[in-house]
């Protein structure tokens, strides 16, 4: 007989199992990873370092609800993180996407870099040297993902796995005034890549979706408690 408290502390623990040792790390330059053991404090960059993608839709579908967030994982192991940069995010936007069997929303929510003040990176760069940028994608069953962005918001010429604008502009400005720069691939597809050696972002760590409770495995991968022994089951082009 088995209770639902221990089917549920089961799943939680499988979950974490599964981005300790399934997360990915694609690029590790500049000793970036891991992080160092006497650092304090982050910045998130990103408008979905507030939203993560947790699941797909349809069977894939994740109730997000109670879902532990990157912020809460990270302070649980000691590293606090910007909550100005944050509550920019969820001001900007807090509604999740829409995303279901054959009606998801595919739009890209990201600031415009013009939201970054000079204020705010002073604030942020006097916070922390070291940046963690989350770019994530969603999709599942019954969804063939977009071609053409511009139902939703973006470029004719630009098609779902690749950067937006917002995204690229972001990313550039992060490089620019971060000395320590970490991409999380927060996707289920197989994007392109290419924008990883065109920037100088130090590491990328794909982590997939991680369900309710596996961004606490992303954090243990990110302070160096655990190591990330993954490995892509998909070619990710360039371009």
């Amino acid at each position: 007989t088995v209770t639902y408290e221990q089917a549920l502390d089961h799943g939680n623990d499988v979950s974490l199992r599964i981005l300790q040792e399934g997360s990915v790390l694609l690029k590790n330059e500049n000793s970036a990873l891991p992080l160092p053991a006497d650092l304090q404090q982050v910045n998130l960059f990103g408008w979905r370092s507030s939203k993560m993608v947790f699941g797909g839709a349809g069977s894939g579908f994740v109730d997000d609800a109670n879902a532990v967030s990157l912020q809460t994982a990270l302070e649980e192991r000691g590293i606090q993180v910007n909550q100005e940069l944050l509550d920019l995010y969820t001001g900007f936007s807090s509604q999740a996407n829409a995303s279901g069997v054959g009606a998801t929303d595919f739009t890209i929510t990201e600031l415009p870099v013009s939201s970054y003040t000079d204020d705010v990176l002073s604030r942020a760069k006097e916070f922390s040297d070291t940046a963690i940028i989350t770019i994530s994608r969603m999709g599942g069953e019954g969804n063939d993902l977009p071609t053409d962005m511009s139902a939703f918001g973006g470029s004719s010429d630009r098609h779902y796995l690749e950067l937006s604008e917002q995204e690229e502009a972001m990313i550039q400005l992060v490089c620019e005034q971060f000395d320590r720069v970490i991409l999380l691939v927060n996707s289920s597809h197989a994007m392109e890549l290419g924008f990883v050696e065109e920037y100088p972002i130090d590491a990328v760590l794909w982590i997939g979706c991680p369900g309710t409770n596996g961004l606490r495995g992303v954090a243990d991968v990110l302070t160096g408690a655990v190591s990330p022994s993954g490995r892509l089951v998909d070619t990710y082009a360039y371009d």
